[in-house]
Formats: structure tokens, C-alpha cells, sequence
């Protein structure tokens, strides 16, 4: 797309009508209006400790039950985790580091995330090489700052998109690279990932 057609669909998008119980953000309109829902590759808890063993990074995403995070629909943990893996549609959160589904390197650094009295449930995944395609966050913050000095009519849009996300509107303009998985070191020990397509993974079903 050229810089006007990017600018027109990134406007365009926030008009999109979708289901309620759906995120209300600028990224979930973008992902339901181009029809993002293929599903992550299931496979057994083996399979996926095998691919670890070969070198896959294992990645860990923990949510709690839920009273007014999706549209003020009730939903359980279960209720999240199944969603993620055979729900119809994709659901993407919010977050600091890009809206999408965040998981972390970290199993312990994800289960921080876990509320007491919540019943928190934690997902274990690899990214799937087939599909993802993953771009560092300072890489992705370098690519936007050249990006955008020949694309005003996109800089104006993406921050149009921006009011309307969490904190920035990085996901988006990931996207529109190429992008499905931005990753974001947060120590010396950890790093999330910032799924913007969940067909990006492989996991299993199991909470762990």
C-alpha cells in the first residue's frame, strides 16, 4: 500500500463493527476487519518438549478469570486459555509493549502475572518457524522513526491509531510490515513477546 492507502485503512478501521466481547482497541478492529483468526498449531505436550529439546524457546502467557476485561463479559481463566487456542476469533489484550497477547520467556516471570483468588492458568507455546515473524522492539522503534519521514499521511494515521491503544500503536505499524511477533527485553533474564497473530505459535493445550 501506498502512504494514502495506509492512512485510509488505518482511519477506516477503527469503524469496523465487531462482537462485544472482543477487546475494544484500535489493533483488535485491524486483526477482526482483515479476518486474523487462523489458530495456533496444537500438538502434544511431547511434541512441544521435543521442540524445545531441538532449540525452540519456550514461551509462557498467564491470565486470570476476568469480570470486566473483554467488554465487561465474565470469563474464566479456562474461559481465556480455551479462546486462545480453539476460539473462532482471535482476541488480542492491551500492553505497555504493544497491544496483542503477551507471553514471556520466563515461566516464573509470567506467572508474576498471576493473581491470587483469580485462578490464574498459564499457557505453554514456541513460535511456530514457519509462520512467525518476529522483529525486536528498538529495531522495530528504528524501522517506524525512517519509516515515517517519507510517510506523513501514515505518521498522521498511526497516530490516530495510537489514541486509540494502550500506549502506542507499535503493534500496528508491525503489521503493516510484516510483522506478527515483536520481542522486548525486560532484563537480564527475560523477554516478552508480543504475539500480534496467534497462528505466529505452536502449543499445547495444557495449563502449566
Amino acid at each position: 500500500m501506498d502512504d494514502t492507502s495506509m492512512h485510509d485503512f488505518l482511519i477506516n478501521v477503527q469503524s469496523v463493527d465487531m462482537p462485544q466481547f472482543l477487546c475494544d482497541s484500535h489493533l483488535q478492529r485491524m486483526i477482526y476487519g482483515l479476518g486474523m483468526n487462523d489458530k495456533p498449531q496444537i500438538v502434544s505436550d511431547k511434541q512441544l518438549n521435543a521442540m524445545v529439546k531441538q532449540g525452540a524457546v519456550p514461551i509462557y502467557r498467564t491470565v486470570n478469570d476476568s469480570d470486566d476485561d473483554v467488554q465487561g463479559i465474565s470469563m474464566t481463566s479456562d474461559d481465556i486459555c480455551d479462546m486462545m487456542t480453539d476460539g473462532s476469533l482471535s482476541y488480542v489484550g492491551r500492553g505497555v509493549h504493544g497491544d496483542g497477547l503477551y507471553f514471556s520467556d520466563s515461566k516464573r516471570g509470567s506467572k508474576l502475572y498471576g493473581n491470587p483468588g483469580q485462578n490464574p492458568k498459564t499457557l505453554r507455546a514456541v513460535l511456530n518457524p514457519a509462520k512467525a515473524r518476529a522483529i525486536s522492539e528498538s529495531s522495530l522503534q528504528s524501522a517506524y522513526d525512517t519509516f515515517v519521514k517519507s510517510h506523513p499521511r501514515t505518521r498522521r494515521a498511526l497516530g490516530f491509531a495510537k489514541a486509540h491503544s494502550t500506549s502506542d500503536s507499535m503493534s500496528q505499524f508491525a503489521l503493516l510490515m510484516g510483522y506478527n511477533v515483536i520481542t522486548t527485553k525486560v532484563g537480564y533474564n527475560e523477554t516478552y513477546y508480543t504475539v500480534i497473530d496467534r497462528s505466529a505459535l505452536i502449543m499445547s493445550k495444557t495449563r502449566v
